[in-house]
């Protein structure tokens, strides 16, 4: 694992430093603990890359009122506690001790993953490395980026006002769905469907036809649909159906009821800044990425495929009317 070394700064004969690197920061993948449900497997691991990386050595013993936990002489610190509950809103005892208890489990199993020499696993290392580029990288980018950008009031009210679908004359949905073969959706089955207005009406429909189908309800909001249904759904009332059709199997799409839910410019303030603030964020970092990978001397020794161009992000097209998207509304089928 000369490589491994090369870019981290140890290899196998380091055996103390992984070990502490790895008490430290590697996850109870299996507890099913607070740590695991936040962060996950490969996080920690970049953590644990992270700590590597930072060549710091922690010979001394932390001062007593700092120490929390051992396990097997392993202080366990509260900068660790800190640092795990670092993007809680808020915490309570009963958070921290959680925090504290899954640290404890961690530290069991890092001791015994050392002990059974998995610090030294060709796949572990090359997920520590993997992890520790990955950090870099982000860490960089962020340096690059900067702060998050500003957002105004201008822009708040601008995209209120141009989402009234998920705002001003927002609607919530009761949409009932049958799944039924796409060689079942006919012409004439299409013909059909002006005159279903109900659950009743389209189960005497599929019925007489012959048609077998699976059925589902959902209570649908505008802000949680794929953005090309909701502008399908969106322009429909009660009783309208919308008709798909992908490959061999088709979904027939009923709104069974309307329920106004509009929401206030002031209520929905605070989630139009946070997504216009992380959509600006995404821009900018994807920009300074292409810009650094011009600068950048490139070279593919083997390429697996044409080079894709990503062109920076443009105002969304209207999606073509097709065979594949057939609507049926109070005035006939469109």
């Amino acid at each position: 694992m000369a490589g491994y070394k090369n870019h981290s700064g140890y290899g196998h004969d380091d055996y103390p430093r992984q070990k502490r690197v790895l008490e430290k920061y590697a996850l109870d993948e299996g507890s099913g603990g607070y740590m695991n449900k936040r962060f996950g497997f490969s996080f920690m691991l970049a953590m644990a890359a992270a700590a590597a990386l930072s060549g710091c050595k922690n010979d001394t013993q932390a001062p007593p009122s700092q120490v929390l936990a051992r396990v097997n002489g392993d202080e366990i610190t509260v900068n660790q506690l800190n640092y795990v509950l670092a993007s809680q809103k808020s915490v309570d005892d009963q958070t921290k001790q959680r925090a504290l208890d899954s640290l404890v489990t961690q530290d069991v199993l890092v001791q015994k993953a050392v002990e059974a020499k998995l610090d030294r696993d060709p796949r572990v290392l090359s997920s520590i490395e993997f992890s520790r580029r990955q950090i870099l990288a982000q860490a960089m980018l962020a340096k690059e980026v900067g702060a998050a950008p500003q957002i105004t009031d201008d822009d708040v009210q601008k995209f209120y006002s141009q989402r009234p679908e998920l705002f001003e004359k927002r609607n919530v949905y009761k949409l009932v769905s049958y799944l039924v073969p796409s060689a079942a959706v006919t012409d004439a089955l299409k013909k059909q469907l002006d005159a279903v207005h109900s659950v009743a009406d389209m189960h005497a429909l599929l019925g007489g036809a012959g048609v077998t189908f699976k059925e589902s309800q959902e209570r649908a909001a505008p802000e949680k649909m794929p953005e090309q249904l909701l502008k399908m759904i969106s322009p429909l009332k009660t009783g309208d159906v919308a008709v798909m059709v992908q490959n061999d199997q088709a979904i027939l799409l009923l709104v069974d009821s309307v329920e106004p839910a509009p929401i206030s410019l002031k209520d929905a303030t605070p989630a139009i800044e946070a997504y216009l603030r992380q959509e600006r964020a995404a821009k900018m970092a994807q920009q300074k990425i292409e810009s650094l990978k011009k600068a950048a001397k490139v070279e593919y020794v083997q390429q697996f495929a044409a080079a894709t161009p990503q062109a920076a992000p443009a105002a969304e097209k209207e999606t073509p009317a097709n065979d594949n998207d057939h609507i049926k509304s109070g005035m006939g089928l469109k």
